[in-house]
């Protein structure tokens, strides 16, 4: 049971020409010190237990299928990567595979043996993902092996550092909604198209496994949820194979409440609308289609607030021009007040620009003028403009930040708008409109 040799042939490393699994003796690394160093330390790890007691290491058992994997980046006793940490990933959902977890000592003890001997311990049945970074900490790489029942190894891309932990998660189909679901499926097809042909590292077992995954994603998909936002609003997505954003024109017509929701990057493959009538929005990216249905005003404020976090703020001067005082720039806003409306300007006392270059965005309203309210002010009047008299605009974030008021006040054939954010007299400023 404890034989070097036989543990030896255990030991496996990617083949960077073929990007498959090899034995360590099949490879550029049979005549170096790496060949027999992880069968060499996991033999000692099995005779270290007790005379008597299961054979047993680091959560592993069953020895004659386990798999030392000589990740790519590491050598012996010294890696030229720090090994930063192993996770388990659970590959299955939980109806097809209940997930086993490793203990937390067991893991341990493999991040351990992965750090002195640059080799993943793996036994049978088992996915682990292997963080490790370079010397300085400004990169970390991530390679994911699979010990399947009978003791074959595969490397799996697609893995990232940054989203292990997602990926780490617990999943069950009876909690996928309806895009959830159709994603799933498309992954269950790739992955049956990818691997059913490959017997020499994918046993019957995991064929097996592919097949009632796609069987239960089937199954459950005209059943599954709609897809919700996290404000709550129904999510609903498409793809228009060869589209533009013309493809869009019968959905999101102006008479139907439709307005185009202004970005940097407006192009013939990316477009965004938004219908306050209806409390929908619809965005074209590159053929995929994202048509979110809010059943609240409340829910439809949340969906223009991360629009605003995700856009507005970064949005670039759509026209310049020349000023008594050198160049001037405008930039798009939105709106959704009707009927003889006025754009006014807040001086923030920024910049045009911050100290990296990037243009800094002004603050800005908009202003009803025929509304009752403003159309009966009288000189020296002030009043609180409602919000169907004033909107700040709509692709700032500052707009959803509560505690904003604005006020207008008539004077001598001017109107002053007096702006107060966050509820505070101190970011208190005005705007002057001539009538």
């Amino acid at each position: 049971m404890t034989s070097l040799t036989h543990y030896s042939k255990r030991e496996f490393v990617e083949d960077p020409i073929g990007h498959r699994m090899v034995t360590v003796f099949e490879s550029p690394f049979a005549r170096t010190p790496h060949a027999g160093y992880g069968a060499l330390n996991l033999v000692e790890a099995i005779l270290d237990v007790p005379p008597g007691q299961t054979k047993r290491f680091a959560g592993v058992e069953d020895f004659e299928l386990v798999s030392l994997v000589l990740f790519r980046g590491a050598s012996p006793g010294k890696q030229d990567t720090k090994i930063e940490r192993l996770v388990q990933l659970p590959l299955h959902f939980q109806e097809v595979k209940s997930f086993q977890a490793i203990g937390e000592s067991d893991m341990n003890d493999r991040l351990i043996f992965a750090r002195h001997t640059g080799f993943l311990l793996l036994g049978p049945d088992e996915c682990i993902a292997v963080l490790h970074q370079t010397d300085d900490g400004s990169y970390t790489f991530c390679e994911v092996y699979e010990n399947n029942d009978l003791g074959r190894v595969r490397s799996l891309a697609g893995f990232y550092a940054g989203s292990i932990d997602y990926e780490a998660r617990i999943r069950r189909i009876s909690d996928l909604n309806v895009i959830d679901t159709k994603q799933a499926t498309s992954k269950a097809v790739g992955d049956m198209y990818w691997w059913a042909g490959q017997t020499e590292v994918v046993s019957p077992l995991q064929i097996d496994r592919m097949h009632q995954t796609l069987t239960l994603l089937k199954a459950h998909e005209p059943n599954a949820p709609d897809a919700r936002t996290e404000s709550g609003a129904v999510r609903k997505v498409w793809f228009i194979d060869n589209g533009s954003v013309d493809s869009l024109s019968h959905l999101t017509r102006c008479a139907d409440g439709w307005v185009r929701y202004p970005t940097w990057q407006d192009a013939w493959y990316f477009g965004a609308w938004v219908n306050p009538r209806k409390l929908e929005m619809i965005t074209y990216a590159e053929q995929d289609v994202s048509h979110v249905i809010c059943e609240t005003k409340e829910q439809f404020a949340k969906e223009l607030a991360d629009m605003a976090r995700f856009f507005g703020m970064s949005r670039r001067p759509s026209m310049f021009c020349m000023g008594k005082d050198g160049s001037e720039v405008s930039f798009e806003g939105l709106t959704f007040l009707k009927g003889n409306v006025k754009t006014i300007c807040f001086d923030t006392g920024a910049r045009a620009k911050n100290e990296n270059g990037e243009w800094n965005v002004p603050l800005s309203g908009t202003i009803k003028l025929d509304h009752p309210l403003v159309e009966q002010l009288a000189n020296g009047d002030s009043i609180e403009l409602p919000s169907d008299a004033f909107e700040m605009d709509l692709l700032d974030i500052r707009t959803f930040e509560p505690g904003y008021a604005a006020t207008a006040l008539k004077s001598d054939g001017e109107l002053i708008v007096a702006l107060k954010l966050n509820g505070s007299d101190a970011g208190r400023m005005s705007a002057y409109l001539q009538l």
